[in-house]
Protein backbone atom coordinates (compact mmCIF):
# COMPACT_ATOMS: atom_id res chain seq x y z
CA UNK A 1 0.00 0.00 0.00
CA UNK A 2 1.03 3.55 -0.61
CA UNK A 3 1.55 5.82 1.94
CA UNK A 4 -1.70 7.85 0.66
CA UNK A 5 -3.62 4.91 1.30
CA UNK A 6 -2.72 4.33 4.71
CA UNK A 7 -3.16 8.11 5.45
CA UNK A 8 -6.74 8.01 6.15
CA UNK A 9 -6.83 5.21 8.34
CA UNK A 10 -4.13 6.35 10.49
CA UNK A 11 -5.86 9.18 11.13
CA UNK A 12 -9.13 7.79 11.70
CA UNK A 13 -7.11 5.58 14.51
CA UNK A 14 -6.12 8.78 15.69
CA UNK A 15 -9.31 10.84 16.12
CA UNK A 16 -10.98 7.42 16.98
CA UNK A 17 -8.22 7.38 20.36
CA UNK A 18 -8.93 10.92 21.15
CA UNK A 19 -12.46 10.79 21.09
CA UNK A 20 -12.34 7.59 23.30
CA UNK A 21 -10.26 9.31 26.18
CA UNK A 22 -13.14 12.00 25.87
CA UNK A 23 -15.27 9.28 26.51
CA UNK A 24 -13.64 7.67 29.57
CA UNK A 25 -12.91 11.43 30.92
CA UNK A 26 -16.61 11.80 31.08
CA UNK A 27 -17.88 8.53 32.71
CA UNK A 28 -19.63 7.14 29.80
CA UNK A 29 -19.92 3.99 27.78
CA UNK A 30 -21.75 5.14 24.78
CA UNK A 31 -21.56 8.44 22.45
CA UNK A 32 -22.42 10.20 19.82
CA UNK A 33 -20.30 12.45 17.74
CA UNK A 34 -20.13 14.27 13.86
CA UNK A 35 -18.08 12.57 11.66
CA UNK A 36 -14.97 14.98 10.63
CA UNK A 37 -15.56 12.80 6.60
CA UNK A 38 -19.50 12.82 6.05
CA UNK A 39 -22.36 14.31 7.18
CA UNK A 40 -23.09 11.45 9.46
CA UNK A 41 -22.52 10.46 12.96
CA UNK A 42 -19.62 8.16 14.73
CA UNK A 43 -21.19 5.58 17.18
CA UNK A 44 -19.44 4.28 20.32
CA UNK A 45 -19.42 1.94 22.72
CA UNK A 46 -16.99 1.42 25.36
CA UNK A 47 -16.72 -2.73 25.44
CA UNK A 48 -15.65 -4.96 28.00
CA UNK A 49 -13.56 -4.61 31.32
CA UNK A 50 -10.57 -3.30 29.30
CA UNK A 51 -12.97 -0.28 27.55
CA UNK A 52 -12.31 -1.28 24.07
CA UNK A 53 -14.06 0.79 21.88
CA UNK A 54 -15.95 -0.02 18.69
CA UNK A 55 -17.41 2.60 16.70
CA UNK A 56 -18.92 3.24 13.15
CA UNK A 57 -19.85 6.22 11.13
CA UNK A 58 -23.72 5.97 9.84
CA UNK A 59 -22.89 8.03 6.83
CA UNK A 60 -22.00 7.79 3.40
CA UNK A 61 -18.38 7.42 4.64
CA UNK A 62 -18.51 4.34 6.08
CA UNK A 63 -16.02 4.37 8.42
CA UNK A 64 -15.42 1.96 11.17
CA UNK A 65 -13.03 1.12 13.82
CA UNK A 66 -12.65 -1.60 16.86
CA UNK A 67 -9.97 -1.09 19.36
Amino acid sequence: MSEDEWKRPLETLEKALKWKAAIIKRGLTRAKAKCPYCEGYWHGVLAGPKKHLHMSCDGDCGATMME
